[in-house]
């Protein structure tokens, strides 16, 4: 700092003894140490700055959608849900994608007896798997249930509102924590995906 100072003042010291002609505040040396300052420093920052705006803004256009329809995609995030403790929100969805799907036309016995197994294994009271939805969504799904005929084919609505519940939960909540995690990083392609682990 002195020597800067010195120089910026046209201080020089000869044998110890300062020349004897008045200071002078040279303003250029000023401005070359800006300008050197601005190069090694600010251009390199307001690059990476860039790079991560934009980097930023492709990950807001990923949607939870998009993740979920390919394989890695969906094994990535479940393994993000684990670390939160709520894997069950995304099984239960994935469940009843799968169910609605394969009895899409014709609810047979078979789908009948797995619309049960969704219910009792998320929804049902003391279910271990229980979703995280609003009391008076589970509560109209087992009144369905308790009311349903054994033999009954089951309406293949019944779990919608409990379905989109969760799905948003996991939009507005999990997945915003997701696209932050070095999981997202692997799935968006920045890294090769590993998928040591992954149940």
């Amino acid at each position: 700092i002195i020597a800067f100072f010195s120089v910026c003042f046209d201080a020089i010291d000869l044998g110890g003894i300062a020349e004897q002609r008045p200071r002078r505040f040279h303003w250029g040396v000023l401005v070359d140490v800006g300008l050197l300052w601005y190069l090694i420093y600010s251009i390199p920052y307001r690059v990476y700055l860039s790079t991560r705006e934009k980097k930023d803004s492709s990950y807001m256009g990923v949607s939870l959608e998009s993740v979920l329809e390919g394989d890695t995609g969906f094994k990535l995030f479940q393994q993000y849900l684990l670390t939160e403790f709520s894997s069950e929100n995304l099984a239960f969805w994935k469940a009843v994608q799968t169910w609605k799907s394969t009895y899409a036309e014709t609810m047979t016995d078979v789908g009948s007896r797995t619309a049960r197994n969704i219910y009792k294994r998320w929804v049902a009271p003391g279910a271990v798997l229980s979703v995280n939805v609003s009391h008076a969504k589970v509560r109209r799904v087992e009144e369905y249930f308790e009311n349903l005929d054994p033999e009954g084919a089951v309406d293949r609505a019944i779990f919608d509102d409990i379905s989109n519940a969760v799905f948003r939960l996991m939009n507005l909540d999990s997945f915003r924590r997701f696209k932050q995690d070095p999981l997202f990083t692997q799935f968006y392609g920045l890294e090769q995906p590993s998928l040591e682990n992954v149940i």
